[in-house]
């Protein structure tokens, strides 16, 4: 009698359960899983992950690539693997009957369609549109960085609005409360980065003196904008009014020792505040000068100065059409006098040499660009 070899009991139950893990593998080949795990890379030379790609196609922060992926394989490897492309290299291939040089073109022109070459000309224009030709032109090599000097109540978080969206959110903001990183803090460490800084970003924008970021970034491009000092120290004393932020020693310095408009104009770095943010440069240097009272007219100047294109929600096209959206408004106000602004006016006298000096260079500007143009 032949002896019978008993089996584990659970063998049944692994054999059952490779059998149902075979079908699993099979069935949802198709569903785009991959159930097995993926051969290793093989070891070679690791490529520079500092080193810039050749091309992209949105340079956002690395959100997307263009000119394919060579710079993340390794070398001798393709899309489909080092092995399996040689493999396909000499594997006989069954091209068909030759169709000489007219016969080819022509199936060219039908592979190819009507469409041709139009998802390259669409990416482009929507590249275009959606990060602008500053973004663009930085890619190539032909534009630099600006650096944008926030004075306090003359448009700046409008145009930091519209300089984000523009850039496809290329910006760094640089901003304090308490106005701490005003000046540069730590050159050599500034100047280890700057690599990254001019390849991340397009501009830099925020609450900072001129003098920052003078020798750090000297070819940079430099642009503020300018207000009309009695305006605009009113409209600082309202914001703060309105604000009531008790960590400020400036309002509580206003609250405490009740301090009115005028009082407030005679601080300093309020009624000097203009000449201190742009101080170390002459006004008529600077690569171009906002002016608040017409900031539509000379924001199209630089639009068209620097090939800038808008991508913010009130751009042309949209329900706003394009008029620029005004931000950080405060509706508390003190009831001023004709008086109190006589007042204001000549103890701004600084500011107000500036803001005339930076009219006319704005004037000149908007008539050079886009009048002669």
């Amino acid at each position: 009698m032949a002896l019978r070899r008993r089996r584990h009991p659970g063998a049944r139950y692994r054999n059952r359960l490779g059998q149902r893990a075979g079908h699993a593998c099979s069935a949802q080949a198709g569903t785009g899983r991959l159930l097995r795990r993926p051969a290793p890379l093989r070891p070679g030379a690791q490529p520079d992950v500092r080193a810039a790609p050749q091309r992209r196609a949105v340079r956002n922060g690395g959100l997307g690539h263009g000119g394919g992926d060579q710079h993340l394989r390794q070398p001798g490897q393709g899309h489909a693997g080092g092995d399996l492309a040689q493999h396909r290299a000499q594997r006989p291939v069954d091209r068909g009957p030759d169709l000489g040089p007219e016969g080819r073109a022509a199936a060219d022109r039908r592979s190819a369609g009507p469409h041709r070459g139009l998802e390259r000309q669409l990416g482009q224009r929507l590249e275009e549109q959606l990060f602008g030709s500053v973004s663009r032109q930085r890619r190539e090599g032909t534009a630099v960085m600006f650096i944008s000097i926030h004075i306090p109540k003359t448009a700046g978080t409008s145009l930091g609005y519209l300089f984000d969206y523009g850039s496809g959110r290329r910006i760094m903001y640089d901003y304090k409360d308490d106005y701490s990183n005003a000046l540069m803090d730590d050159p050599v460490y500034w100047r280890r980065h700057k690599p990254f800084i001019e390849r991340q970003f397009d501009f830099i924008h925020g609450h900072f003196f001129y003098e920052k970021y003078a020798e750090v970034f000297p070819d940079a491009l430099y642009v503020s904008c300018l207000r009309h000092p009695v305006d605009r120290i009113i409209s600082q004393y309202n914001h703060m009014l309105g604000e009531k932020n008790h960590n400020d020693w400036m309002y509580r310095a206003m609250i405490e020792n009740k301090m009115d408009p005028v009082d407030f104009a005679q601080v300093d770095t309020v009624h000097n505040a203009q000449a201190l943010h742009l101080r170390g440069r002459a006004i008529e240097d600077y690569d171009f000068i906002f002016i608040s009272e017409w900031l539509e007219k000379s924001f199209n100047a630089f639009k068209v100065r620097y090939h800038f294109r808008r991508a913010d929600p009130y751009m042309p096209g949209t329900e706003a059409n394009g008029k620029i959206p005004k931000m950080n408004t405060r509706k508390v106000g003190f009831e001023i006098t004709q008086a109190m602004k006589e007042k204001i006016f000549a103890i701004a006298r600084e500011d107000v040499e500036i803001y005339r000096r930076g009219s006319q260079y704005c004037e000149r500007l908007i008539h050079e660009i886009l009048v002669r143009a």
